[in-house]
């Protein structure tokens, strides 16, 4: 587990100045770099902004993060630990054993961040709606400066430990946000549980539950391991968006509804309750829909795909095309509704070709796979070439 120590600041604008006693340098990166000790940068104001050999390790990417003995250390009275990394970039350490980065400009927040997301893994914030975001709107602050803090914690499940950043951003381009990073992947916060400020939502399913209870306003529920579902209403409604599992028999459904698992053999028969957002509970009986042979190519090519180019209709680029390994096809649209949902499946043995088909075999069409890897997929059909990236989680 990394553990938060410190990270690249930025060296723009700083308020804050030095005895100057090296050469001027230009306010560029590898200058930077190449920089001695004692060198500065000439502000805007006219005053000098001197290097430290901290700084200029920072930016060769040779400064130990993990350890901050040699950093300038002072103690309060009340026994808090101030180490300094640079003018504009301070760590807090408190007798509690709370520890705060304070950045006051934000070029130093935007270096920050690059360092913070290079190290660890953005949580995604769950709101009281059921939507999930990347940070969430706080109070404005009754200063006008530019500040972010950075605060680190330790959680625990009494076994595995992580480490969590949470960063407080105030008057960052007219903006008042908290975001948090992980030391590891897949976890939630905000509206998770009564019980529970975090939540690992690395559980997932990879599979197509078709209902056959009698009168169900619904026909089939689908899940893929990029935590995308498919929810088909027999009406003809079509759902597609995020989930999570907080629990083995619990799925989140983002903006539809929670599932409750209440029997699973592992086999073919489920039976579950469903409780639409704002609706009433519903109990169901579904049955596992069948799946296409496992293959390598399968593993890679099943999951959902975002459209990086397409040779022939540029306005394409950014829809998700997503392809099950029950054998849905589905296309989801920029503006947030379903194009299309058909079927798939191989078309040779080679797994190098796949049909599709609009009205369950009727007729199909073909596409070829012209290059297809973990994190890569171009293919060509009649109406031109598409190269396609995993969505990401």
């Amino acid at each position: 587990m990394k553990k938060w120590a410190g990270f690249f600041i930025g060296l723009l604008l700083f308020p804050f100045v030095l005895i100057a006693q090296g050469t001027e340098i230009p306010n560029q990166a590898d200058a930077i770099m190449s920089a001695q000790p004692g060198d500065y940068i000439l502000l805007p104001s006219g005053n000098k902004y001197v290097l430290t050999k901290e700084e200029i390790m920072i930016a060769n990417g040779t400064f130990s993060f993990e350890n901050l003995s040699d950093a300038a250390t002072t103690t309060k009275a009340d026994g808090t630990v101030v180490k300094t990394i640079s003018q504009a970039h301070e760590i807090y350490i408190y007798p509690d054993g709370r520890t705060v980065h304070v950045l006051k400009t934000r070029a130093a927040f935007a270096y920050s961040m690059r360092y913070i997301e290079e190290n660890y893994y953005l949580m995604r914030y769950l709101d009281s709606s059921g939507v999930l975001r990347d940070r969430k709107p706080i109070d404005p602050p009754d200063f006008y400066a530019f500040r972010v803090f950075i605060q680190s914690e330790i959680i625990s499940n009494g076994i595995d430990r992580v480490e969590v950043l949470a960063i407080n951003a105030y008057n960052y381009e007219g903006n008042n946000f908290t975001t948090k990073y992980c030391s590891v992947p897949d976890f939630v916060w905000g509206a998770v549980s009564s019980e529970e400020l975090y939540k690992n939502s690395a559980l997932s399913k990879n599979e197509k539950w078709e209902v056959t209870t009698p009168g169900s306003a619904y026909s089939s529920f689908e899940f893929n391991k990029d935590f995308n579902y498919i929810a088909v209403e027999k009406a003809g409604s079509v759902h597609f968006g995020k989930y999570i599992m907080p629990a083995e028999d619990t799925i989140n459904m983002i903006n539809l509804g929670v599932i409750k698992i209440n029997e699973d053999n592992d086999n073919d028969k489920i039976n579950l309750s469903f409780t639409p957002v704002d609706g009433t509970e519903m109990n169901l009986a579904a049955l596992r829909a069948e799946k296409i042979p496992e293959s390598r190519e399968l593993d890679l090519f099943a999951r959902s795909w975002k459209v990086e180019s397409r040779s022939s209709n540029s306005s394409d680029v950014g829809i998700i095309i997503v392809f099950s390994n029950a054998g849905t096809y589905l296309v989801y649209e920029i503006d947030g509704s379903v194009r299309l949902l058909s079927h798939w499946r191989w078309t040779n043995d080679r797994h190098d070709e796949f049909d599709f088909s609009h009205n369950k075999w009727q007729t199909w069409w073909g596409a070829k796979i012209l290059e297809l890897r973990e994190n890569y997929l171009k293919m060509a059909d009649g109406t031109g070439t598409y190269e396609l990236m995993p969505v990401s989680n």
